[in-house]
């Protein structure tokens, strides 16, 4: 298995010092697509003045999921552009956030990958790569050298369903590469053989990957299942050895004006506040709109392990931020952004009410001309002490 470094990728947080950091102002990557063609850019945002100070172009016409390393120096972004002639192109962009630029750029495949990880030692990235050869398409798991990009292996992803199903793709903390979509269970790749065995069941196909539990042993999908899921808002966790899966949901009445009704879980994002203990950080569950409700799900990482009792994991918390499907945080935890309709909000992390774990401050920017917001990593400056967003 390849070696684990001091950044938990599939945890979302880095093992770093704040020393370096303590009087930097922090900046949002923002990667956002629709709208316009000069809207589908990655933005970046000064989370002190709340202003846009640099738009990165040159990404595709739907920049979507982002990773980034442990340093958060290197960005890396699945795209897609419309060729308008024949096949389009799915793209994997590196940006180096010191510079604000695209370093490097890819084409893999003929479809929109909407995915991306990395490797725990930061040498791969892995993608989707759909081709076609004689009219006769297929999926694999594309994986490309982390700093130039270029091909190394593509990994066969097959079943029935697989291709028009794909989702995630995470990479686990011992480096096993797990792909989402196939109706008949999760592919897992071993990352040095490229064996490619089959897993769980997940609730539906395409079903969203978050991320894994403290230990690495278990996977986080959407639980989409109501009469298991509370209404089909909570999640699932699998055992990625023995397959067997529990759900855990809110504590929230249904029918509570603090209900997600309508929507699953989109993304999750781990947070070390600053009161948290030791290792166990706060987990964020962020829903999609839903219905004017304001569904963002907390709970302590402690209370989602596996190895205690099912009916003791629960999402215990609720965050008055409003829709937010996605989220990104400082690693100190005290500040971090969020998705508003129209633009961004900046979200304060308040260990003070356990009651509350995240609200607004009020501080918000437009993003103009703006149809989809994909993802948010937030960037010290200098990049060398901060926390990203998302589970990879």
């Amino acid at each position: 298995m390849m070696r684990r470094t001091a950044c938990l990728h599939a945890l979302g947080f880095a093992v770093t010092t704040l020393a370096s950091a303590a009087h930097a102002a922090p900046h949002a990557f923002v990667s956002v697509s629709g709208g316009t063609p000069a809207s589908r850019a990655v933005r970046v945002i000064d989370l002190e003045t709340m202003t846009i100070t640099t738009t990165i172009g040159n990404v595709g016409d739907e920049p979507g999921r982002m990773v980034a390393n442990a340093d958060r120096s290197q960005i890396w972004l699945s795209s897609w552009r419309d060729t308008a002639q024949g096949f389009n192109e799915g793209q994997v962009h590196r940006i180096d956030t010191r510079t604000r630029q695209v370093v490097d750029s890819q084409v893999v495949g003929i479809r929109q990958n909407r995915t991306i990880a990395l490797s725990p030692d930061e040498s791969r990235v892995y993608t989707w790569k759909t081709e076609s050869v004689d009219g006769v398409s297929s999926l694999g798991v594309a994986v490309l050298d982390a700093t130039t990009l270029a091909e190394i292996v593509v990994v066969p992803i097959t079943g029935s369903g697989c291709l028009q199903n794909a989702s995630d793709i995470a990479v686990a903390p011992d480096g096993r590469i797990v792909a989402g979509g196939c109706p008949d269970g999760l592919r897992i790749v071993d990352p040095v053989t490229f064996t490619v065995t089959t897993g769980a069941v997940t609730p539906l196909p395409g079903t969203p990957i978050f991320g894994f539990s403290p230990d690495g042993g278990e996977v986080y999908v959407a639980a989409t299942t109501p009469t298991v899921a509370n209404g089909g808002t909570g999640i699932r966790a699998i055992d990625l050895e023995t397959g067997t899966g529990t759900d855990f949901y809110w504590e929230v009445p249904f029918g509570s004006p603090t209900y997600p009704n309508g929507s699953t879980a989109a993304r999750m994002i781990v947070v070390q506040r600053p009161d948290d203990p030791p290792g166990d950080p706060t987990v964020f569950f962020s829903y999609g709109s839903a219905f004017g409700n304001t569904p963002v799900a907390w709970a302590r990482s402690s209370d989602l392990a596996g190895g205690i009792d099912p009916r003791q994991r629960r999402l215990i918390g609720r965050a008055a931020v409003g829709p937010s499907s996605s989220l990104g945080a400082e690693i100190d935890g005290n500040v971090g952004l969020g998705a508003r309709l129209g633009g961004m909000i900046r979200l304060r992390f308040d260990p003070a009410d356990p009651d509350l774990a995240l609200a607004e401050d009020g501080s918000a920017v437009a993003l103009e001309g703006v149809g989809t917001l994909t993802d948010i990593i937030v960037v010290a400056e200098p990049p060398d002490a901060l926390f990203a967003d998302g589970f990879d």
